[in-house]
Order: C-alpha cells, then sequence, then structure tokens
C-alpha cells in the first residue's frame, strides 16, 4: 500500500520488556534442551564405575553390554541343579535347576537398580547431590512361572512324618503327653528368597515351611491331667496266639486322643484283623460255633475298653454282646465286635480332651481313660439277668469213631437274656439312672459225635479144628 505524500508512516508495536524476557528464557531452554539431547546421542548410558551384581561385574559398561553379560551368565544358570533342602535336615536334599522350575532372570528390573555414569545420571545425582558410586546388587528373578506344586512336594517329601498327639501312662503313672506333628506347608515369599540367594551363590536352597493348624492344638492337649477311669481283665499266658491278638489290638489304641463330641470307631482304629496286620490265629464265637480264625481274642480288647469307657461316663452309640457268656466280664458289660459287621463306637461327651491309654501284660490287660477327673463322680453298673434257658444236648452218630466212644464237638452253652443299668452319683447321691443294654446271649446246644464202628470179626484158622463143647 502506498503513504501518500507528505504522509506519516504508522506506528510499529513496541514489545514489553516482560515479553522480551519471556522470549529469551524460551529461547535459552530451547538450546539447552537441544545440546542435551545432543549429548545425550553422542554420550550414551553406561554403568557406574565398580558396580557389580551377584559377582558379575558391570561397571562402566554400556547397557546392551551389561544386558550381554547378565544373559550370558544367566544361559549357564539356569540349568545349573539347585539343592533343595526340605523342612527335615535328615532327608535328602531333592535337585531342580532353576529353568525346571520355571524362574527366569529379570534384566531389565535388575539393570534398573544399579547406579550410571553419564548425562542423566549427572543430571539427578545434582539433583539428589549425590556423587556416583558402585555397589554390590543383586539380580532380579521372575518367578511368575514358578512351579509352586513341585516345590511343595520336596516339602512333603523331606517333611517329619506325621504323627497324631498322644496321651499315655508312664511305669510310674505319670502322664506323658506326645504333641501332633501336622502337615507342612510351603511358606512362598521366604522360599523365593533363598532361592534367589541359592542361584547367585551356587549354594542350597532352604525351601522354607511351617506346620498346618493341628487337630489336637497342644493347648487342648495339655488338658489331659488324670486317669478319669480304669478297667482290667484277665487272660490266659499260655495261649500265646490270643494272647499275641490282645496286644497287638491294645497297642493300636494306645494314646489315641479325641476332643469333645469326636466319635471312637474300634474298627477304624485296630483295622482288619488278618495276617497282614501282624494278627494270628485263635479261638472266635462265629454264629454259636466256637472256630479258629485270626484275631481271636480281640474281642477282649473291645470289652475291657468298654468297661473303662462306661466307668468314665462316655456315650457309647454301638455295642453288641456275644453268642455266649464269655468269663472276664459280667454278664451284660461284654462287647463284640467283627470287622466289617460289629462295631463298638461312643463318643467323648466330655467338655475337656480324654485319651485311651492301653497297658498289656502277661496274663493281664489294662485300659484308662484319661482327661480331666471330677472327684465327686461315682459311676455304677448293675447287670441284671431276665431269663434263661437250657439247649437239648444233639448227639450225631459218627461212623468214624468206635462204636460207643463219644467226642465233644460244641460245648454249647444256656442262653441269657439281660440288662445293664448305669447309675450316676455326685456327692454319694444318685444324679441319673440310664438302662444301657439289652443284652441276648443265644447259646447253643452241646454237639457230640457218638460212634458207631463196630470192631470187624477176627476170621477162624481153618488148620486149627474146632473144639468140641463138653468133650
Amino acid at each position: 500500500m502506498r503513504v501518500a505524500e507528505g504522509a506519516s508512516e504508522p506506528d510499529k508495536p513496541m514489545r514489553s520488556p516482560v515479553a522480551r524476557a519471556g522470549i529469551a528464557v524460551l529461547t535459552a531452554l530451547l538450546v539447552v534442551t537441544t545440546l542435551v539431547a545432543v549429548a545425550l546421542v553422542a554420550y550414551p548410558r553406561r554403568i557406574a564405575e565398580d558396580v557389580t551384581v551377584s559377582g558379575v561385574d558391570i561397571g562402566l559398561i554400556s547397557v546392551p553390554a551389561a544386558e550381554s553379560k547378565l544373559a550370558q551368565w544367566w544361559s549357564v544358570r539356569e540349568t545349573r541343579p539347585i539343592e533343595l533342602v526340605g523342612p527335615s535336615s535328615d532327608a535328602k536334599p531333592v535337585l531342580a535347576s532353576p529353568k525346571e522350575l520355571g524362574i527366569r532372570l529379570d534384566i531389565k528390573a535388575t539393570l534398573a537398580l544399579v547406579p550410571y555414569d553419564d548425562l542423566q545420571s549427572w543430571f539427578e545425582r545434582s539433583v539428589k547431590r549425590e556423587a556416583p558410586k558402585g555397589s554390590e546388587f543383586k539380580m532380579v528373578y521372575d518367578f511368575s512361572a514358578l512351579d509352586v506344586e513341585r516345590l511343595r512336594a520336596v516339602v512333603a517329601k523331606t517333611s517329619p512324618e506325621l504323627a497324631p498327639a498322644k496321651a499315655t501312662l508312664d511305669e510310674e503313672g505319670k502322664i506323658v503327653l506326645t504333641p501332633e506333628v501336622s502337615t507342612m506347608q510351603l511358606v512362598e515369599a521366604d522360599t523365593k528368597a533363598s532361592l534367589s540367594d541359592a542361584i547367585s551363590s551356587g549354594g542350597p536352597c532352604s525351601v522354607a515351611a511351617v506346620y498346618g493348624e493341628k487337630s489336637v492344638t497342644d493347648e487342648e492337649l495339655a488338658k489331659i491331667t488324670e486317669v478319669v477311669s480304669a478297667f482290667s481283665t484277665n487272660f490266659s499266658s499260655a495261649d500265646r496266639s490270643r494272647a499275641q491278638n490282645l496286644r497287638i489290638a491294645a497297642e493300636k489304641l494306645d494314646g489315641v486322643v479325641l476332643l469333645p463330641g469326636e466319635r471312637f470307631s474300634f474298627n477304624d482304629f485296630v483295622g482288619e484283623r488278618s495276617a497282614a496286620n501282624g494278627f494270628l490265629e485263635a479261638g472266635v464265637y462265629f454264629q454259636g460255633r466256637h472256630e479258629i480264625d485270626f484275631g481271636g481274642g480281640v474281642c477282649q480288647v473291645s470289652t475291657t475298653l468298654c468297661n473303662a469307657v462306661l466307668f468314665a461316663d462316655l456315650k457309647i452309640e454301638k455295642r453288641g454282646n456275644h453268642t455266649f457268656l464269655v468269663p472276664y466280664v459280667p454278664i451284660g458289660r461284654d462287647a463284640a465286635v467283627a470287622y466289617g459287621e460289629l462295631d463298638f463306637v461312643f463318643v467323648n461327651t466330655h467338655e475337656t480332651p480324654i485319651a485311651i491309654d492301653s497297658h498289656w501284660q502277661p496274663g493281664k490287660l489294662t485300659f484308662s481313660v484319661l482327661g480331666v477327673k471330677d472327684e465327686s463322680k461315682e459311676v455304677k453298673l448293675f447287670p441284671v439277668v431276665t431269663s434263661s434257658w437250657e439247649h437239648p444236648m444233639t448227639v450225631i452218630e459218627d461212623p468214624t469213631l468206635k462204636l460207643g466212644q463219644e467226642k465233644i464237638i460244641e460245648k454249647g452253652g444256656k442262653g441269657y437274656r439281660a440288662t445293664t443299668t448305669k447309675v450316676v452319683y455326685i456327692d454319694g447321691k444318685e444324679v441319673s439312672r440310664e438302662l444301657l443294654f439289652k443284652s441276648y446271649y443265644k447259646g447253643a446246644p452241646m454237639v457230640i459225635h457218638r460212634g458207631t464202628l463196630k470192631d470187624p470179626e477176627k476170621p477162624r484158622d481153618p488148620f486149627i479144628p474146632p473144639i468140641a463143647i463138653g468133650s
């Protein structure tokens, strides 16, 4: 646009001092940023001096070089077996490599921990007012794919043998408490830390584990302090097989602890009466007959325990009687058992734990119920025969026996019906009366085999003439 001659030019806008200062600052920042960017490109990051990671020296080398060096170290270590030491020091260590366990080296996370010696680090140190310094750092491992189940298997394999809580009597009659040895559970966090150290150092790894919750805590076990009741029966030591069966069954019950409300099954604890379980053949009652079978005599164990349980005032859920009376307890107080058919079951109805103590000695078996004794309580048992009957003797002809010879096959026995009543006294006063059992002893006839075999006539000698009578 042309300006008319003689006219004055318009005034140019004037920048304020603040605007000019702002432009100068922005220009300066641009220059500095450019210089920093150029410096960062020209001088790549390198690790600070005297830096080692788990013994690997990576000082004063670039990041790519450090990554390569750590990767090379890991290619050797990831296949090197580690000794996994379980909770029990007696157990043999289990060998497994980091690769087999699903462990990886996290190189980037590892290098993020170390100091650097470059321009960026110089700025960072300037802000924090720190000087560059080297140090020893640890490798960082990735446990996201860790085979936890394999470590749990190591714990299970190397843990102490499981054992239930027990309470027994020693030879002096004092109560001995044995705490439960429960299952052990893997502690992952501590095990990962131990694995990190083991991989880096090449040493063993302690697989951390703690005992799981006990079914019978030590506090509950400590409440068993006294003998609540005891009962003994006698047997013949001459019958060695039967005596051995009594000892085996009694030992299986020794020390069993029951919490309040828990049920006890004789068959569950004693198991099948078989040769594989150590039982011998001895006399048994079977369907009204006297026979020989494995575990003969075990009913005396259940009967002895039953009476100790009765005098401890515990609740009996299952109990059966024999076909015949047994000689070692009064009528109505026996407890017959047969594995898979007939069981003896009772419940701990006390408010505190109880335990079963068994003591076998030649000719005598004793069971004691341990727990907390109420000194004011007394239990009495009253068996009553309500009816009885004889069985006629059964005689069977036996052609294998000589004429007139007899052999007893079954001793037999009378039949009985009986009741058993339990009466509880507190400070000498009756507080309860309960009809416990109605027992039916079927009995059986005596069975006798009577011979029918006649002596054969002797043949006459043909060379000797008959003697005439009256000659």
